[in-house]
């Protein structure tokens, strides 16, 4: 009886085969049982892990309902979720007041307080207007930096004011309203700081 060479070509190893399935490969007797393992996506990890993937007919956001387009920046395209939220801006008043002050030919210290640190954006006003109608000058510093400054402005109602608006520094920080007269009087003032988070 003539011998029969039976050929079965692959490439395929145990671990290319899923676990528990079985297969041959360069003889009909040797029957390999595959080892890789089964795997899943879960919500609660960001791991993608190497194995067999049965995948899930609902898609990513049925494993994680989190990935959704109104929790996505808008217009930012996750895994064909296209986002919808757009995150409205909280304006804060940090103080205003208004009041008269004698301040002098030197400069004076009308209002100091604390940006928090979770400002992402800070604005500011100092006016102030002396009564006798000497020129005045108004500057505001930040974060120990001078942003604004007016000085010795003979304006036509006899003020100056200074006016700024930027970038919070990404912590707590003191913001100081100053002003100064050439005239002996009193000085009229108001001031304002809101920030933005």
């Amino acid at each position: 009886m003539p011998i029969r060479l039976v050929v079965l070509p692959g490439d395929a190893l145990i671990t290319d085969v899923k676990a528990d399935k079985t297969f041959f490969r360069d003889s009909k007797t040797a029957k390999k049982t595959g080892t890789m393992p089964t795997k899943a996506i879960v919500a609660a990890a960001e791991t993608y892990e190497e194995g067999y993937h049965a995948g899930n007919p609902g898609g990513l956001s049925a494993i994680d309902t989190d990935l959704a387009v109104g929790n996505i920046k808008k217009t930012v395209n996750i895994f064909g979720k296209v986002g919808t939220y757009e995150e409205i801006p909280t304006i804060t008043e940090l103080f205003f007041e208004e009041g008269l002050q004698q301040a002098g030919n030197n400069w004076y210290l009308m209002k100091e307080d604390t940006v928090p640190a979770a400002a992402l954006k800070v604005i500011a006003a100092m006016a102030t207007g002396d009564k006798a109608g000497a020129d005045c000058g108004a500057k505001i510093i930040y974060n120990g930096v001078e942003r604004a400054k007016v000085d010795w402005d003979a304006m036509p109602d006899y003020g100056a004011l200074a006016r700024w608006g930027g970038d919070g520094v990404g912590s707590s920080a003191i913001i100081q309203m100053w002003i100064r007269s050439s005239g002996g009087a009193d000085n009229y003032y108001r001031t304002t700081c809101w920030y933005v988070t």
